[in-house]
């Protein structure tokens, strides 16, 4: 026996010689000490962490591309990859038992990753290109075993090396001091702060700075890197055969164990089960947070980060104790238990982030880098408990499996590979099974009560503490546990998850005012709630509007978004009426594919990623047309980029209206690369219509989606639903346009161009109207953009979260639209015949449709038309639109109203068959109060185009204000049985108007209630309402009906002091003191106005 002087232990020496043949009389390589050598190797660690993170980000992207966003698709990849770590693992433990140089090893294991990460990206699209024809129309599992041969065959090399090293690392380390423990934690908290810097460092610099590829090669460099200076090291330090890694002191505490050493599948099992509940546990914190803070790439990262520092911390604080564990696996019971309880606290307190999120966000400063602060924060505070535990259940289980008889690194591979396998399983399960079938709330239940089973079963098989004094508390407090989950103890409220505080933080913020309620009407209500596959969908009804959110951030409206939805089911057939095979990507509210199957002529593919939406759609039967129940429109649950890659030639339009472009997921289908795909997809002449937002985007980025669209499709105009609308729609050709292929009124079914109406367009001039961007003048802002965004540099993914917490970008994207208008005028006149592009004609058309533009506010394009209109001599209908056009700077001043009036006379009169003239001369006659000649003028302009809607609506406007509530009553009727009624509320309280009128207090009653259903808060309804209840004998409903025109009155003001309030806490003092004076001046009396007034005024802070 021998004396370790490093380590004061007793040490047996090793009967195997320490020099080779060849080796035998050279001198002695010094090996590093026990601490040195720890030392080292964790940096090592924290570098090959670091850098595999970043690899495994860049893969799973470049897959993700490939397969398609599902979760079946991520989860297989994710499956095969995490397979390949698991296998690596176990092949570890036997490299290291073996290897005569085990830190030589390691270096080569580090090198081989590195080496191989640089032909990853050609492996995959070398790969997936063979491939992805096939994956379109196969089977559910033929796909999916596609998917999972594809990924391991393409991942398997560098995964098994990555899981390889950490066993041959333990195996280096503790062959110097035996405590097997303490090597794993201290190296496995190395390995996983790497994994948190890599994470950090590739959403916030690798990729949004280097793009896939540089990223990838940044890693894989970096892992070369590491590998030839740990072979270099280990060449120079010379050691071949490290001594034994099993310390005496661990010799004797075996023979020692009650019972014996004993087989270890039990715990190992146990720990696969604790590997499972960890990444279900991540999947649905994962998905609870993306409803708290956003669902773009910076918060995915953010919060995987977060998790992989509680798992680091945790590894790392209890390696100076695990050795020392006299009964480690009654600890570990024990740990199994505490990661339950503390689930369930961390269940708790995400459901009360969403409140906790906006006063955090304000703390921080209120703009975007407070939002990812307030992110990291509160995710910590939720997850910290739980992951610490994680992490240190890792090396207890090494402990474990190592006091009953495995060598050090066969203990670390063991454990490693039953819980890679369960936590493969268990990101599958929850995210395709779990979360489906039981919810967010049930599945956590499910995961604690698994964390409850798996520490008895430990308790069970420990023969450390046998007694009942040890085993009854913890087999009481886990059947407790168990008990206080599915008994209600954990219930909670799922709404809290779909507000998406993340949106606008700063409204959601209680200031201690805000308008009280009314009785009656509901002002919010959750209609449906379903934790899908992908997301969780809700439907809510808000005051009257139907609102769909995914996790938490609204898609689909029925007020706002109607307009958009239903154009952009009609554009593509304005210009292409024949299309036969068309496809449309998301369903979302179904509006714009129920629009689309207006057109019976064609056959639609309905591409939808989450099968949630299907149900949530349903919720809007009575606006969307019932598209799913439609013979010739075919539901496909698919990612919508897989699957039109798989398609050459086969649609004549696609419609792609995805979510938002800086979230992850939908961001693929805005890059260069996708547009490709549909430009593949499409037949020759086809057609993409491609949404785009203008809100939440700099214009940068905006034009940055230009120029990927312009790489596939040379000629692309952009349309609008009226000017600064937040949505741009962008319509993609390959080949030039004939003017001739300008649409046709006319050529429209007729249920389609009813349907129109609701999004503003009555005739071929509104349609016109619409074009706001010639190819000309996309190509001149796309110029203005550094890259074309694209699924390399994901320029836009990662710009456009920024966006969302700095100042509006709607009125700068319009402002660079508007510069382009002079191209849009010389478009309508380049449009005209031949023989009637110049002169007064021409000039006269140009001025109609200035007047069309002016209906839709467009004053850019319409000031254009004017004064290509001037220099061709126009005539008084070109008069008329510059009136209107000086008009609009003073709409209220009424002598410009009676010399607009003048003018639109003139060009009335030399121009008859004008209806633009004729409705624009009625509606100035009706702001002049001048009813009867308004009258008058749609009648005459009712001869032009009979049953116009819009001139309806005007005469409706015109007869109740002259009196003639029998006419009136029955145009209402007429109006309300049209589609304007979905795009006009205020139709309602004008029919309600007319029942008044013809003394019909029961229409009144219900004409009025469905006004108030969407603007509760209107004095004068409710006023209306009182009164036709009390005719009608109702004195409790007329009452009640007095009492909220009261309130509605007082919230008036109490919504103004909210918003005082609120400017207040974001530091604009000077402004919330001139909305506060606003309030005293309304109300003197006032009293908590006057108070915060005061406050404000003499330098002191608002109290909350």
């Amino acid at each position: 026996m021998a004396k370790d002087k490093r380590s004061g232990t007793t040490a047996t020496v090793s009967a195997r010689k320490t020099t080779s043949p060849k080796t035998r009389g050279a001198p002695l390589r010094r090996r590093p000490t026990g601490s040195g050598l720890a030392g080292v190797l964790s940096v090592c660690l924290l570098c090959s962490g670091a850098a595999s993170l970043a690899l495994e980000a860049v893969w799973m992207r470049e897959l993700r591309l490939a397969f398609g966003s599902t979760t079946l698709a991520t989860s297989t990849i994710l499956v095969a990859y995490m397979l390949g770590l698991g296998t690596g693992g176990w092949m570890g433990g036997w490299l290291a038992q073996w290897a005569r140089r085990p830190l030589a090893a390691y270096g080569w294991l580090e090198a081989t990753v590195g080496v191989y990460a640089l032909a990853v990206p050609w492996l995959v699209h070398t790969i997936v290109s063979q491939l992805q024809p096939h994956l379109a129309d196969a089977g559910f599992w033929v796909g999916s075993g596609a998917r999972f041969f594809a990924t391991l065959v393409v991942l398997l090399l560098p995964t098994v090396a990555m899981g390889a090293t950490l066993p041959v690392v333990v195996r280096t380390l503790a062959g110097t001091h035996g405590r097997v423990g303490q090597a794993t934690a201290l190296l496995y908290a190395a390995n996983t702060f790497g994994a948190v810097v890599g994470v950090f460092a590739a959403t916030f610099w690798l990729l949004p700075s280097w793009g896939l590829r540089g990223s990838n090669i940044l890693a894989a460099m970096l892992d070369i890197l590491v590998g030839v200076l740990v072979i270099a090291w280990a060449h120079r330090v010379g050691v071949e055969h490290p001594p034994a890694d099993t310390a005496p002191e661990e010799v004797a505490q075996r023979a020692t164990i009650p019972g014996g050493v004993r087989h270890t599948w039990v715990p190992l099992l146990a720990y696969s089960a604790v590997g499972f509940s960890a990444l279900a546990y991540e999947v649905c914190w994962t998905r609870a947070l993306a409803s708290v803070f956003g669902s773009s790439t910076y918060a995915f990262g953010t919060m995987l980060g977060t998790f992989l520092v509680g798992i680091a911390a945790g590894s790392f604080a209890v390696r100076r104790h695990v050795d020392r564990f006299a009964a480690p696996t009654y600890a570990a019971a024990c740990a199994t238990l505490a990661l339950g309880v503390a689930s369930l606290a961390t269940l708790k307190i995400l459901f009360l982030l969403p409140d906790w999120f906006p006063w955090c966000f304000l703390w921080l400063g209120a703009t975007y880098s407070a939002a990812m602060g307030s992110s990291v924060l509160l995710a910590l505070l939720a997850l910290l408990p739980p992951t610490l535990i994680l992490g240190a259940l890792f090396p207890l289980l090494v402990r474990v499996v190592h006091t009953h008889g495995a060598a050090a690194a066969r203990s670390v591979s063991r454990v490693y590979l039953f819980n890679t396998i369960g936590s493969a399983f268990g990101a599958f399960a929850a995210a395709f099974l779990l979360l489906p079938w039981l919810g967010l709330e049930r599945t956590l239940w499910a995961l604690i009560s698994l964390n409850a089973a798996t520490a008895i079963l430990l308790l069970l098989w420990q023969r450390e503490h046998r007694g009942m004094q040890w085993m009854a508390p913890l087999g009481s407090a886990a059947a407790v546990l168990t008990a206080f989950v599915w008994l209600g103890g954990a219930r909670i409220d799922p709404a809290a998850l779909t507000r998406g505080v993340f949106r606008f933080p700063i409204s959601e913020i209680d200031v201690g005012v805000a308008p009280a309620p009314l009785s009656g009407p509901l002002e919010g209500e959750l209609l449906y709630y379903r934790d899908g596959w992908n997301a969780t969908v809700s439907v809510h009804r808000i005051v009257g509007e139907l609102s769909l959110r995914v996790n938490g951030k609204a898609d689909a409206s029925t007020r706002g978004d109607l307009p958009t939805q239903v154009l952009l089911g009609h554009l593509g057939y304005l210009f292409r009426p024949d299309a036969a095979e068309v496809a449309i990507v998301g369903l979302a509210s179904g509006i714009t594919a129920g629009s689309a199957a207006l057109h019976p002529s064609s056959r639609i593919d309905l591409i939808e990623i989450e099968p949630a939406m299907v149900e949530a759609s349903r919720f809007f039967d009575e606006l969307n047309h019932q598209p799913l129940d439609q013979p010739h429109v075919r539901l496909v649950l698919e990612d919508a980029r897989a699957y039109l890659a798989a398609k050459r030639a086969a649609y004549d339009l696609i419609v792609s209206e995805p979510s938002n472009p800086w979230m992850a997921g939908p961001a693929n289908l805005f890059t260069r690369e996708f547009f490709q795909l549909a430009a593949r997809a499409l037949r020759p002449g086809g057609l993409l219509v491609q949404w785009v937002q203008l809100y939440a985007m700099p214009p940068e980025a905006v034009a940055s989606i230009f120029q990927a669209l312009r790489e596939s499709f040379p000629y692309v105009y952009g349309f609008a639903p009226g000017h600064g609308d937040t949505d741009l729609l962008l319509v993609a050709s390959r080949e030039a346009w004939n003017f001739a292929d300008w649409p046709g009124w006319d050529r429209l079914p007729p249920p389609a161009r009813a349907d129109l109406v609701r999004a503003g367009v009555f005739d071929s001039d509104d349609v016109r109207a619409l074009l706001y961007l010639t190819p000309e003048g996309v190509a001149e802002l796309a110029a203005k953009t550094p890259v074309a965004n694209s699924d390399d540099n994901l320029f836009v993914e990662f710009l456009g979260p920024q966006a969302l917490y700095a100042d509006p970008t709607g009125p700068p994207n319009w402002e660079q639209i508007d510069a382009q208008a002079d191209k849009v005028a010389h478009f309508w006149q380049a449009a005209l015949p031949p023989e009637a592009r110049e002169g007064p004609a021409a000039g006269n058309a140009l001025g109609e449709l200035a007047l069309a533009y002016l209906r839709r506010e467009a004053r850019a394009v319409a000031r254009a038309l004017v004064q290509r209109a001037e220099q061709l001599e126009g005539g008084p209908l070109v008069r008329a639109a510059k009136a209107q056009l000086d008009l609009d700077a003073d709409e209220t001043n009424p002598e410009q109203l009676s010399q607009l009036a003048a003018v639109l006379r003139e060009a009335v009169s030399a121009s008859p068959q004008s209806y633009s003239a004729r409705y624009l001369l009625a509606k100035v006659e009706y702001d002049r109060q001048e009813h009867l000649r308004a009258l008058a003028h749609i009648e005459s302009g009712l001869q032009l185009r009979p049953g116009d809607l819009r001139l309806r609506r005007l005469r409706l406007q015109a007869l109740l204000g002259v009196g003639r509530g029998a006419e009136a009553w029955e145009e209402a009727q007429a109006l309300l049985a049209s589609r304007l009624r979905d795009r006009d509320l205020d139709l309602y309280w004008d029919a309600a108007q007319a029942a008044a009128q013809t003394g019909r207090d029961q229409n009144v009653v219900e004409l009025v209630r469905e006004y108030l259903a969407h603007y509760p808060d209107s004095p004068e309804q409710w006023g209306a309402l009182a009164d036709a209840l009390s005719r009608l004998g109702d004195a409790t409903g007329a009452a009640q009906a007095r009492r909220n025109a009261e309130q509605a009155k007082r919230n008036f003001l109490l919504a103004l002091h909210m918003q005082a309030r609120r400017i207040a806490l974001l530091g604009a003092r000077e402004e919330a003191i001139a909305r506060l004076q606003n309030i005293v001046f309304l109300d003197p009396d006032y009293v908590l106005a006057r108070q915060d007034l005061q406050r404000l005024q003499s330098g002191r802070n608002l109290e909350l």
